[in-house]
């Protein structure tokens, strides 16, 4: 089962005049790219996080199609949001500062995210079992 992003009314209507503009400016394909820019895999929602540098990052992945990154390790990393999409096994971010990032996932269990990008592979653990239970 896949979440997709379930905007406001009014995003709607604005997204809607957008959509339109879309495919009249470069056909389906585009459109369809959107729509799965906004499918997130629901065994990748919530805190994840990764030991770095004497502390940790920490990645919460929201079912909403965004996410947010903030860093408690020592190396002055700032902290970023932006979307999110993961499905079939590929994952895509685009943070608001213009980051991109992507690649291949795997759920190693429901506490373990294994996800290769950009910078190679990161072994994830999930940071809110308390909250899941």
């Amino acid at each position: 089962m896949r979440t997709e992003c379930r905007p406001s009314r009014f995003r709607i209507a604005s997204w809607t005049l957008i959509l339109w503009g879309v495919l009249l400016a470069a056909g389906t394909p585009r459109a369809q790219s959107a729509q799965a820019a906004c499918r997130v895999d629901p065994e990748t929602i919530g805190i994840w996080e990764l030991p770095r540098l004497g502390g940790r990052w920490l990645w919460n992945i929201r079912a909403d199609g965004t996410f947010s990154f903030q860093s408690e390790a020592a190396d002055w990393l700032g902290s970023q949001g932006g979307t999110f999409s993961a499905s079939d096994g590929h994952w895509t971010l685009r943070a608001t500062s213009g980051y991109t990032d992507g690649g291949t996932y795997t759920l190693q269990s429901s506490d373990t995210l294994i996800a290769v990008g950009r910078h190679g592979m990161a072994v994830w653990h999930r940071a809110d079992n308390a909250a899941r239970s």
